[in-house]
């Protein structure tokens, strides 16, 4: 956690941007997004417009193919931007695509 923490400061820092807070779930897996408080505080502010949000990878918000679209599109709708240090800022192509791909795979195996 500290390395992702220390990762996505450096990337602000040199972006420009300001660290307003940080929020982790330590020890918990991004595989499902209940019972994690520090992703539940991220919504709150993003829900106050606080911030965007910069993370080491997307994977770091949600594995999930169903959760991670979802919390995107929370975050647009708050105004915020969701911005992975590895991957660059979220878009329907980085967000959706891959999920969306990676079902059509599955659908052709079990073909």
């Amino acid at each position: 956690m500290e390395d992702q923490e220390a990762l996505c400061r450096r990337w602000c820092e040199r972006e420009g941007h300001g660290v307003v807070a940080t929020f982790s779930d330590a020890a918990l897996s991004g595989a499902s997004i209940h019972g994690r408080a520090g992703l539940k505080s991220l919504i709150s502010g993003a829900v106050e417009r606080q911030f965007d949000v910069v993370v080491e990878s997307f994977d770091r918000v949600a594995r999930s193919q169903s959760e991670l679209p979802q919390i995107w599109e929370m975050l647009r709708f708050c105004g915020c931007e969701l911005i992975a240090v590895d991957d660059g800022r979220a878009s329907e192509i980085s967000i959706e695509a891959p999920m969306r791909f990676d079902g059509k795979i599955l659908e052709l195996l079990h073909w």
